[in-house]
């Protein structure tokens, strides 16, 4: 990915093409599922949808965590003033057993 991201210029995989210190627009995902044939049948927000479903069906991964790996943040905001996990370890498990799981349906 860092080929793809300036070579380690920005935190983010998907940067800005216009300052690597921010993140890409969402609109810039959907631009790209339409050009893959996939108009009017899905949006980014779509997939997010689908992955939180999954990952929360499986018992083996903690809600805390599918909700940090997507960027949420706690509506408690008492538990948020002192939960500063990020769960990386944990995370890195998550998006194997993900990325495995997505390969899997390919091939089904």
């Amino acid at each position: 990915m860092k080929a793809i991201n300036g070579h380690g210029r920005s935190e983010f995989i998907f940067a800005s093409y216009k300052d690597v210190t921010r993140h890409c627009c969402s609109e810039t995902a959907n631009m790209a599922i339409k050009r893959m044939g996939f108009k009017g049948v899905l949006v980014s927000h779509g997939l997010r949808a689908l992955a939180s479903t999954t990952l929360n069906e499986e018992p083996q991964f903690n809600g805390d965590l599918v909700e940090a790996a997507l960027a949420h943040v706690d509506k408690n905001k008492v538990r948020a003033a002192y939960n500063r996990s990020q769960y990386v370890e944990q995370r890195r498990e998550m998006m194997q057993w993900w990325s495995d799981h997505i390969v899997q349906a390919m091939k089904a």
